[in-house]
């Protein structure tokens, strides 16, 4: 495929391995081979660098956080999101002050209250 649109082969591949993405004139290359519009794989790719900022992690405040509380892991490691419940559970059990205000702040007062209700009370005492 990469000699019918004019491009290198590495070209290509880079692309299929996400180490480069699709600008203007390899969009166009490949309009004209697939019979699509000029700006189908610039699109394509717009939705998919957007999809990729939106996935992207936030995490709390790590300067609150001890590392050892999370002894385990590597914290730098963790998704926040997928583990709350656990997160939530490790911070209450042996975090201080600080860091428990930290986890509060993070994923928000409510849904800190909810994870607390859902959870066993004999887990946390």
């Amino acid at each position: 495929m990469a000699c019918q649109i004019d491009e290198h082969k590495q070209t290509i591949s880079a692309i299929l391995n996400k180490r480069r993405d699709i600008n203007p004139k390899l969009s166009i290359k490949l309009s004209t081979q697939f019979d699509v519009q000029e700006d189908y794989f610039m699109m394509l790719q717009a939705a998919y660098d957007v999809k990729n900022a939106s996935e992207t992690t936030h995490t709390p405040n790590l300067d609150n956080i001890r590392k050892v509380i999370f002894w385990n892991t590597t914290i730098d490691k963790i998704d926040w999101e997928k583990h709350k419940k656990a997160v939530i559970k490790r911070v209450l059990e042996r975090g201080n002050a600080t860091e428990i205000k930290e986890i509060i702040s993070f994923y928000g007062k409510r849904s800190f209250i909810d994870e607390i209700k859902m959870m066993k009370v004999s887990h946390l005492f």
